[in-house]
């Protein structure tokens, strides 16, 4: 084949590609939508950290604490004490380091279910089974909160993980806006795409304060020489004295959920469209 015929349909299939994830996502974020309409004119920062790693415990958490702060933990219980690509995930001593501290833990499944691709029965074992090893280790909690492993959720996933927690968090780099979807929070993540862009950062901070929104920043590793996926400590600690420089309020992302009013009853209502 002519090397720019090869190139012209390289490109298509790039395209075609692009397109239906587009499509894809518009879909997940359109229907299966658990709607809630912020009335509180209080800006509200979380920050969060995905089947976080031990450098998330011993340098993310003690900077948050510097200022006043705790974090919202996602952990996967089945993935403690083990190699990942974001360094050494925590271990269970380190997980009860956070709790005694005042942190936040949340669900992210027991063994890093693939929220886009997993099937629906073994994602949902995947989910009680993390509740059931945490409330092992920790009687009187519980999971409340949850975020999709990996690229985000299939609509499938989407409806049943909704019907289980206060909130799930997605991604998508933004902030969430005075009407949000439960099911499927935004969050912003620090990484590759955001830790060399402090007026990027800056910028969403300010938009999200402006609009008195609800922005929650995501992470993995908080390390010197980070993975793709996390961010350095002097990085991290910028943003967070920047929060605190415009005045939102710093929570963990269930503490937010209870000052704004989301509760259980508004957990089971009836899941609808925008």
């Amino acid at each position: 084949m002519c090397p720019h015929k090869e190139t012209k349909v390289s490109c298509l299939i790039s395209c075609f590609y692009r397109v239906r994830d587009r499509l894809r996502r518009e879909g997940i974020r359109r229907f299966a939508v658990r709607r809630f309409v912020k009335s509180v004119s209080q800006p509200y920062v979380s920050f969060s950290f995905d089947d976080f790693p031990s450098t998330a415990v011993e340098n993310g958490a003690p900077l948050l604490e510097k200022y006043g702060a705790r974090g919202t933990f996602f952990v996967s219980m089945g993935l403690l004490d083990t190699e990942s690509p974001v360094g050494r995930i925590a271990t269970i001593d380190q997980l009860r380091s956070l709790v005694r501290d005042g942190h936040e833990i949340g669900c992210h499944t027991y063994d890093h279910q693939d929220a886009r691709f997993a099937d629906r029965a073994v994602f949902v074992r995947s989910l009680v089974e993390n509740r059931s090893a945490f409330r092992t280790a920790f009687p009187s909690l519980d999971l409340r909160v949850f975020a999709y492993p990996l690229d985000g959720p299939n609509l499938s996933i989407k409806l049943i993980t909704g019907q289980r927690f206060l909130c799930c968090r997605g991604g998508e780099q933004t902030f969430n806006g005075r009407v949000m979807d439960l099911n499927l929070l935004n969050a912003f993540f620090l990484d590759w795409r955001s830790r060399d862009d402090p007026s990027l950062v800056e910028w969403v901070i300010d938009q999200s304060v402006a609009a008195n929104g609800w922005l929650i920043f995501a992470c993995h590793d908080v390390a010197e020489e980070p993975s793709q996926y996390g961010c350095m400590p002097n990085v991290f600690e910028s943003v967070v004295r920047y929060v605190t420089k415009v005045g939102a309020r710093i929570r963990p992302i269930g503490e937010v959920c209870r000052e704004l009013g989301v509760g259980e009853e508004q957990r089971r209502k009836t899941i609808q469209e925008f």
